[in-house]
């Protein structure tokens, strides 16, 4: 919901990972590295990553995965005010994340007092090394599985950073960035107890 802070980054299990409560993956698919890479036309650099301009190729990668997952949500971290993350300098990664409708509903054969797990989203994670994609349950914050899927958005990372620069954030700060699966952006530069935390509408031109 609009105002509300997106839940920090979780790292993606691998087949050797602890388990992590409330969250639960299939081992991932990794890629080829982005540096010096380039995938479907669009140049990764670590340095000056476009997380807007790499959501295409992230969304075929998901469907890959799942032929009917469609987009919902997507978090970014320092992002700087020219719309482009720094991937080299955080431990976060870039999160994609897309629902598939035909893994969404629990099975009719799963007697309703057994715990079971939806794995309805397809998560494409990006880091300066790798990228990754695993079907994910993600029931501590979506345990209905029903974030809607939204068309990809119109404005891009600077724009967003325009609009907070506008509010009067500082420039200089990095913010993490999300668009949320209420179709909003949320801008997060906050760094102690000062900085800017607003969403914004997608209206950009």
């Amino acid at each position: 919901a609009a105002g509300v802070p997106p839940p920090g980054p979780v790292a993606v299990a691998t087949p050797d990972a602890a388990a992590v409560p409330g969250i639960t993956t299939t081992p991932p698919v990794r890629t080829q590295a982005p540096p010096p890479s380039t995938a479907k036309g669009v140049k990764l650099d670590p340095e000056h990553f476009d997380a807007v301009a790499f959501l295409p190729e992230a969304q075929r990668l998901a469907k890959a995965e799942v032929a009917d997952a469609g987009f919902t949500r997507m978090d970014v971290p320092f992002v700087r005010a020219d719309g482009l993350a720094d991937l080299t300098k955080t431990e976060d990664a870039v999160e994609y994340y897309f629902r598939a409708p035909s893994l969404s509903d629990r099975p009719s054969d799963v007697p309703p007092n057994v715990e079971y797990e939806l794995l309805c989203y397809v998560e494409v994670t990006v880091t300066a090394k790798d990228v990754t994609v695993a079907k994910r349950s993600l029931s501590a914050i979506d345990e209905s599985c029903r974030w809607p899927i939204r068309p990809l958005p119109r404005c891009t990372m600077a724009k967003v950073w325009q609009k907070a620069i506008d509010a009067g954030a500082d420039k200089r700060t990095v913010a993490k960035i999300s668009f949320l699966s209420d179709g909003e952006w949320f801008f997060d530069n906050e760094f102690d107890d000062t900085g800017l935390v607003a969403s914004y509408p997608d209206e950009c031109k």
